[in-house]
Formats: C-alpha cells, sequence, structure tokens
C-alpha cells in the first residue's frame, strides 16, 4: 500500500457501517457511538427510515453519516433477476430524493445489497455508480489508499470468525489501510468491538465519505510522503 498522512498522526482508517436502519441501529448502536465520541455510516433502507425520520435526522445532525440502502430486503444476495436496468435507477432516484426531501441532501454513499449486481438485463452496477460518490460493496479486502475504487469498496462483515476479522484488521491497520466494518443486526460483541477501537488513538474512525473525501484524487498528491 501507498503511504498516506492520515489526519492527525493517524496510522490507518477504519469506518462502521450499519446496514438497513432498524430500530437497533438507531436506539442501541447510536447512543453507544455518541457516547464514545464515535461517528458511523448508517445506509437506510426507505420503508425502515421512515419509522422514525426525526430519530435519524437527529443521527445526521450529531455527525454521523446516512447513506442508502435503497434496494435491501429486495434481494437477499444482490441479483435482482426480474429487474431492468432502469428499474433499479428509477428505485435509487426515488430513495434519493426522499432523502432530499427529509435531510436536506441526497445520499453520497451507497451500500450494494448482496455480493451479485446481476439483473434481467445486465449488471446494475454502473447504474449505482452514476449516484453516487463512494458504492460499498461485499468484497472481503481493505481498501488501499493510493489505489482503491471509491465505487467499489471492499468491507469486511462484524458476525465473520473473530479470528478472522482480527487477522484482516490487523493486516490492513499495519498496512496503514482502510478498513470498513458492516454490521446488519447488532452482534452479542458489538459494544466490545466499538469499544476495542476507540481504545486505539493511533487509528482514526470516521464516516465513509470522510474517509473517501480524504483519500480522493484530487488530495491524494498533497498527502502522499
Amino acid at each position: 500500500m501507498e503511504s498516506l498522512n492520515w489526519p492527525d498522526g493517524k496510522i490507518a482508517a477504519v469506518t462502521l457501517c450499519y446496514d438497513g436502519g432498524s430500530a437497533e441501529h438507531l436506539n442501541v448502536a447510536r447512543p453507544l457511538l455518541d457516547s464514545l465520541g464515535v461517528r458511523a455510516t448508517f445506509f437506510l433502507c426507505p420503508t425502515l427510515l421512515l419509522d422514525d425520520p426525526a430519530g435519524w435526522r437527529e443521527a445526521s445532525e450529531a455527525g454521523h453519516e446516512l447513506g442508502s440502502h435503497s434496494l435491501y430486503n429486495v434481494t437477499d444476495h444482490g441479483a435482482l433477476f426480474t429487474w431492468k436496468r432502469s428499474m433499479v435507477g428509477e428505485d435509487l432516484e426515488l430513495t434519493n430524493e426522499l432523502f432530499q426531501e427529509l435531510f436536506g441532501s441526497r445520499p453520497r454513499s451507497f451500500a450494494l445489497p448482496g455480493w451479485s449486481t446481476h439483473c434481467l438485463d445486465g449488471d446494475y452496477l454502473e447504474v449505482v455508480k452514476e449516484r453516487f460518490a463512494y458504492v460499498r460493496s461485499d468484497r472481503r479486502e481493505s481498501n488501499d489508499p493510493g489505489s482503491h475504487d471509491p465505487k467499489f469498496l471492499g468491507s469486511f462483515p462484524l458476525d465473520m470468525r473473530d479470528e478472522d476479522l482480527v487477522v484482516a484488521m490487523s493486516v490492513a491497520i499495519r498496512q496503514g489501510g482502510w478498513v470498513i466494518l458492516r454490521c446488519g443486526p447488532l452482534t452479542p460483541d458489538h459494544g466490545k468491538l466499538v469499544r476495542t477501537l476507540c481504545w486505539r488513538p493511533d487509528v482514526w474512525v470516521a464516516p465513509l465519505q470522510e474517509v473517501g473525501d480524504w483519500v480522493s484524487p484530487r488530495n491524494r498528491a498533497a498527502m502522499l510522503r
């Protein structure tokens, strides 16, 4: 990996993502994060978002990023065998308009709903890329700040085996990379993991778009050693 000057002398970056926008994300995860001074990215499904838009507005005002997960619950694996790319585009636009109406801006980040981006008339990934600055995938890898693809970012699930997650994070942090962790239903050790991250003063924990903007091509040349 290329050597990068992370903010405030940090050696690596970590982003916590919560997929779906469930009540436990808003009422359990968010208070914990706030108490520890940690900001995360919440990828919101429209149907769940509408359960408590005021609560999510407060989360945004507290510094958390609200991203789009508009195809969430449509598919478990990502493939949309009966959808055309135009239908995917319409779905994304409806959700973006909802964000604009509720929060005053469109989301800049999107979480793919699974490992596949196949649909009836081809691959819908390009439809997604056209609308978002950052696209998080389910590909299990860390992101090299010097050569990553901002529109197909790798991530690790919090429910993978503890020893595998520890190894993946340790390697990425040692190399100065960017680790994105994704969470659906909260795991029993969720609180322990978040607290562990906070105990590492040498790791920058920030929302996806904030880290993405830091390592964007227009800024990268000034930060590389």
